[in-house]
């Protein structure tokens, strides 16, 4: 019986040796079709999937053939001939770490790659034309990628929380980077966007906290929303020419970007864009940008100095606020509304001027401006909103211009060493008496230093400043004595007639240079009908030469409508009948403009100073016309 058992035993034995055994990867649950040219097979001893055939791949977003094991595939073999890799294909295959991605696939699928967290490298060559969403979310062991020419779409989330990804190159020929592509990838320190992308999406690189280097390429015209928000290390920012659109919160919380220079092509600047930029003190926002939002630079702590081009007309709430370092304001013609809360909390700024553009200042605008000393407020500004210049405890001179028409009760509230200056029996000074703050009447010594109150052009000077006619040459000065010249000239004529739109734009004059301040005035004037001047010859206005008295009385007398005057009796032998400036000078003497350099001499070759011809008009326009005149000097 046990001989028989032993035989038996042998039989089995010898059996086993003889018949071939079963592989796991034949087995159905190791392997399979995946595709209409496709099969799969699974070795699970090595963790090797390979992949055999050609074609496209079936979906595999409601789960791979072979996700029952994901976790166990440490390599993927994929075949030449292979067109996509589909949806989902290997996602969460923790274990993956290498795999090639032949020439001949041109697409990797939504998911494909999701959480793979131990792949390392991978190249994707040139014949894929898409990475869809998702694609490597989460590969947090990806340290090196290279994409190659020939891609042209990144999808949503592609590459985002790849943490461990510290460059990559994207190619030229990328026209489409999907929302938060990137984001989240920490250790990032350096990007060039090519000019391929004119739209960067919203969050592409957002919480890259180790970026510090970001080039964005002439051909890029929009930067969405969060797009850089939260690269705490950002240090370096180039935009290009061509950049249009700087969406919300695009670059917030980036705290250690110090210099900042945002081109004159962009329109908007959105709400929040730059907000606790903490380490940003060197901004140029250039001519060009038409609106900054809502909290644009909101606590931007180490910014010192901002100039806000003319460009800008509005200036949207919160914009500037908290920026505790800004110790210097500069704001330009053109600006037409301050927002509310725009500056609050600025507690460095110490003086101010508003230009005459800006029509309104908005509710709380400076509020708590504690430096604050002074504001001087030009022609044109309408009304002062509530708590405006609130708590601005050290404010001790406000300059309002006659255009101000309502001031809030509350808009100086704490400022206890206030004096409001302004002019005679303008609404400024009603105020001040009902609300009991100080007031002090102008004076032209008041404005300029070197124009005493009793001297023969102070009311002229006076009313010119008063109607933004002129503002003086800087620092405090009139010049009176300076030639004025003809660009200066007609500026204040144009002016003085409330600066009215030019009938034509098309100048024949080769001095006169776009984007000078004559320029309109010119305009205004050699289209005027009639023509006011017509230039010193067919092709030059004469910028910079000095006018002379002939040249200020017949501008005076054409802008006027060319008046026949009523007598024609000529009291000076230095003008005679057939002078261009023989009724302009007849007119003048008619109307009290000018009684010439002496009772038979008008001198019309003589340079006008500013004094003069600022005299000229206020004659001419001004109150003098029904009230007594200044008593006419020697030189007029």
């Amino acid at each position: 019986m046990k001989h028989r058992l032993l035989s038996l035993l042998l039989v089995l034995v010898l059996l086993c040796t003889v018949l071939p055994q079963a592989r796991a990867e034949d087995d159905p649950a190791y392997s399979g079709a995946c595709g209409e040219s496709l099969t799969w097979s699974f070795d699970p001893d090595t963790g090797a999937l390979t992949i055999e055939g050609s074609g496209e791949m079936d979906d595999c977003y409601g789960g791979a053939p072979w996700s029952g094991f994901a976790d166990q595939i440490t390599g993927v073999s994929l075949p030449q001939g292979l067109s996509c890799i589909a949806d989902g294909a290997f996602s969460e295959c923790a274990a993956l770490a290498e795999i090639e991605i032949p020439d001949t696939v041109t697409r990797v699928g939504y998911s494909a790659f999701e959480l793979c967290e131990s792949l390392g490298a991978l190249m994707i060559p040139g014949s894929v034309e898409t990475i869809d969403d998702w694609a490597f979310n989460g590969c947090t062991s990806l340290a090196d990628l290279s994409l190659c020419e020939g891609l042209s779409s990144i999808g949503s989330f592609a590459f985002s929380d790849c943490a461990a990804l510290t460059g990559v190159t994207i190619p030229e020929t990328v026209s489409s980077l999907g929302w938060y592509a990137f984001s989240g990838c920490t250790a990032l320190t350096e990007i060039t966007v090519p000019g391929g992308v004119e739209r960067l999406d919203e969050g592409t690189f957002e919480a890259c906290t180790g970026l510090a280097r970001v080039t964005l390429c002439e051909g890029v015209a929009s930067v969405e929303a969060k797009a850089f928000s939260g690269c705490s290390a950002l240090t370096q920012l180039e935009l290009p020419e061509t950049l249009r659109y700087i969406g919300s919160t695009a670059f917030d919380h980036c705290e250690s970007l110090t210099a900042l220079t945002i081109p004159g092509g962009v329109e908007t600047v959105d709400d929040g864009a730059f907000q606790f930029c903490s380490g940003l003190c060197e901004l140029t926002i250039c001519s060009g940008v038409s609106r900054i939002g809502d909290s644009a630079f909101q606590h931007c702590t180490g910014l010192r100095s901002v100039r806000i081009p003319g460009s800008v007309k509005d200036l949207d709430e919160w914009a500037f606020y908290h920026c505790t370092g800004l110790a210097s304001l500069t704001i330009e013609q053109g600006v037409e509304r301050i927002g509310r809360y725009a500056f609050e909390h600025c507690v460095s700024l110490t003086h101010l001027t508003i230009p005459g553009s800006v029509e309104e200042i908005g509710d709380y605008a400076f509020f708590g401006c504690q430096s604050l000393a002074s504001v001087t407020a030009h022609y044109g500004l309408g009304s002062i909103g509530s708590g405006a210049f609130e708590n601005c405890a050290y404010l001790t001179k406000v300059l309002l211009p006659v255009t101000v028409e309502a001031i809030d009760p509350s808009a100086f509230q704490g400022c206890e060493g206030l004096t409001l200056y302004g002019f005679a029996d303008s609404f400024s000074q009603g105020w001040a008496a009902e609300n009991e703050v100080p007031f002090h009447v102008l004076t032209a010594s008041d404005l300029f230093i070197d124009v005493r109150d009793d001297a023969w052009f102070a009311k002229a000077v006076l009313w010119a400043f008063q109607y933004n006619i002129t503002t003086g040459t800087g620092e405090g000065q009139f010049s009176p004595k300076q030639p004025c010249t003809r660009e200066q000239i007609v500026t204040f004529l144009w002016k003085a007639f409330g600066a009215p739109e030019p009938d034509g734009t098309e100048l024949p004059f080769t001095d006169v240079k776009p984007g000078k301040y004559y320029v309109d005035a010119v305009r205004w004037a050699y289209f005027h009908d009639p023509q006011i001047t017509g230039g010193i010859s067919p092709t030059s206005f004469g910028v910079g030469r000095p006018c002379t008295r002939a040249q200020v009385v017949t501008f005076l007398w054409n802008a006027a409508g060319r008046p026949e005057p009523m007598v024609a009796e000529n009291p000076f032998e230095d003008v005679r009948e057939t002078d261009y400036f023989y009724k302009p000078v007849l007119w003048a003497v008619e109307n009290g403009i000018t009684s010439g350099t002496s009772p038979t001499t008008f001198s019309p070759k003589d340079s006008c100073t500013r004094a003069q011809v600022v005299t000229f008009l206020w004659k001419t326009l001004g109150e003098s016309r029904t009230a007594d005149p200044t008593e006419d000097p020697p030189s007029l």
